[in-house]
């Protein structure tokens, strides 16, 4: 074992040996840094509080989930209880190890609300869930202590670049012709696929270490380490092809979505559209199949974008004809 990994599989060892009491709490921090919490969490602000800002950080967490995946498989580094059999695999991952998912994602749509917001209050609040996000990670014995900084330096660099590019780039924007804009979301987003998925070509040949799949499996044998999958390329730009696609018509043809009205109104429609995006995600993810082939990320590109055009247009049509929510004005 080189001497970084003996140093930082340490840390992980100490913290697992203060008792296994930490787990189920460190499992219910690490879920607000999941792709669960957060697929209610952007709707929940598209359709109740303000749909911009919900467009907004949607996009940081789309755009950072594909950033992170990008670099998990240049990488190709372990998780700990990979690596060392001592450390126990808490949970179960099957994608390579640095940098941290949940820590990056964490620093990049928490840091980003608080920029927004800018409130003191909601920033500490941030800091620390982006804090103890990370720290959880270490605790379940799934991220050595460089994955966890890593992805809290790349997404406190999103934030950065957001807060210093976005205003320009959204006057810009505004510009632009409807045709204009649609032509952009299609070859942005395509552009983005062929630049998240270079790492896969680069390690088309790439066999991972026998060693990791028998500690990992030993630990966790309901989930097999799958770190070269493409599933996640194709979730994230069929998310946000919806998103942009939808917002942009939506606002094209109503104008901006008016999330007044109230709060049993609000509520019901936040119902609604949550039960919708199950259904799409939970319904169609039954039916389509999971295979690694064209077919399948064909299929999965095509389930994630109506999410995201459900989201950002579908649902707030529905909301505008049963009355729960107004027609807004141009």
């Amino acid at each position: 074992m080189d001497t970084g990994y003996a140093i930082e599989v340490a840390v992980n060892l100490f913290l697992q040996s203060l008792g296994d009491w930490s787990y189920g709490i460190m499992k219910t921090i690490s879920y607000l840094g999941q792709e669960e919490f957060f697929l209610v969490l952007m709707p929940f602000l598209y359709w109740c509080v303000d749909a911009s800002l919900g467009l907004r950080i949607g996009l940081m967490l789309l755009l950072s989930t594909g950033i992170n995946g990008f670099f998990k498989v240049l990488f190709a580094g372990p998780r700990p209880y990979w690596f060392e059999g001592s450390v126990e695999g808490v949970t179960g991952e099957s994608s390579f190890g640095i940098p941290s998912g949940h820590a990056q994602i964490a620093a990049s749509v928490w840091g980003y609300m608080a920029a927004l917001f800018k409130k003191r209050a909601f920033t500490i609040t941030a800091i620390v869930i982006i804090f103890l996000i990370g720290l959880s990670r270490l605790f379940l014995g799934v991220h050595f202590l460089r994955d966890v900084l890593i992805g809290w330096l790349i997404g406190a660099l999103l934030v950065l670049l957001f807060v210093r590019l976005e205003p320009a780039f959204i006057k810009r924007v505004k510009k632009w012709s409807y045709p204009q804009k649609l032509a952009g979301i299609l070859l942005g987003c395509a552009l983005l696929m062929i630049i998240f998925l270079i790492p896969y070509w680069l390690r088309e040949n790439y066999l991972l270490p026998q060693d990791w799949i028998t500690n990992a499996l030993a630990d966790v044998p309901d989930v097999s380490p799958q770190p070269l999958s493409k599933d996640g390329v194709f979730t994230v730009i069929g998310t946000m092809l919806g998103m942009l696609l939808g917002y942009t018509w939506f606002t094209h043809k109503y104008g901006n979505f008016d999330t007044k009205g109230k709060f049993g109104v609000i509520l019901l429609r936040f119902a609604l559209g949550l039960a919708g995006v199950l259904l799409i995600w939970f319904g169609l993810g039954q039916v389509f199949p999971r295979s690694e082939d064209l077919v399948s990320y064909s299929l999965r590109l095509f389930r994630y974008t109506l999410i995201g055009l459900w989201v950002s247009a579908i649902a707030p049509v529905i909301f505008i004809a049963f009355r729960l929510a107004n027609k807004p004005s141009k």
